[in-house]
């Protein structure tokens, strides 16, 4: 074997075989060898990852040839889409992560998408692969936000860029649900998903002490209103002979007054 060879930035753009597809691949080169050869430039693999990948498992010798073309950042994405086009049949959605990948100038922004100095403009990425700017603009939303099972579902070709897109700034909990809604056909969207959750269940009364905690007027008022008592008391007490039912009744509203304070103590 020669020397390890790594993986060009643009040739990850492309989503990874399934196990069962490596496996197939594998099998293919144990019993026929490598029948098309793997494509380098300067030591990295443009085109042909997982067949290098599988000749290593299987300790055959990678037959690679040189990329001898335009070696601009345009002309390289270009040929590495082409290459990968041709052997699968990629949805607009699928395309449009790819192009968001692909370009690390989107909306005229530098970013760090590709690990290189070299820029792709989002509207040559958009050309190469046939999209719009719009679809890549998306498709970046949802690479940048989306729960991760949500972004690899859009790559493989399962949820549509701009149903990801409009469910990726929610949370990651909401939308891990919402895909779990659409793999068992409860629903045929994640927009959907998300619009008809189900109803919250009611809290019992000893579970909405948060609700408590947030409003302390409730508390005040209550305080007031047991306060009000003492002055009729005293009143009553002015008419009536009977002293003793007074005093009962003051220690009952401090007791009252006590139960409240430790009672908001604890909704805290």
């Amino acid at each position: 074997m020669g020397s390890k060879l790594t993986i060009h930035p643009l040739a990850e753009m492309f989503p990874a075989m399934t196990d069962a597809e490596f496996k197939e691949l594998r099998a293919s080169i144990k019993a026929n060898g490598l029948e098309f050869p793997i494509v380098v430039y300067k030591n990295q693999i443009l085109d042909g990852r997982h067949r290098y990948h599988a000749c290593l498992a299987e300790k055959v010798e990678p037959w690679t040839v040189k990329h001898d073309g335009d070696d601009s950042p345009e002309a390289l994405a270009a040929y590495v889409y082409r290459a990968n086009a041709i052997r699968r049949h990629l949805s607009t959605s699928q395309r449009a992560m790819i192009a968001a990948e692909m370009c690390n100038l989107p909306v005229g922004k530098p970013t760090n998408v590709i690990p290189s100095k070299e820029g792709i403009s989002a509207a040559t990425a958009a050309k190469t692969v046939g999209v719009s700017v719009a679809s890549i603009e998306r498709a970046r939303h949802v690479i940048d936000n989306a729960a991760p099972e949500v972004t690899q579902a859009v790559q493989a070709g399962t949820v549509a860029v701009t149903d990801a897109a409009a469910v990726a700034a929610l949370p990651k909990k909401e939308q891990q649900a919402a895909l779990a809604a659409v793999e068992s056909g409860v629903a045929t969207t994640l927009a959907a998903a998300v619009k008809h959750k189900p109803p919250k269940e009611k809290k019992e009364p000893h579970e909405r002490n948060g609700q408590q905690a947030k409003d302390p007027r409730e508390f005040e008022r209550l305080r007031q209103d047991i306060g009000r008592l003492a002055p009729r008391f005293d009143k009553l007490n002015d008419q009536s002979p009977a002293a003793k039912f007074n005093r009962d009744a003051q220690a009952k509203v401090n007791d009252l007054l006590h139960i409240l304070a430790d009672w908001r103590k604890a909704t805290r």
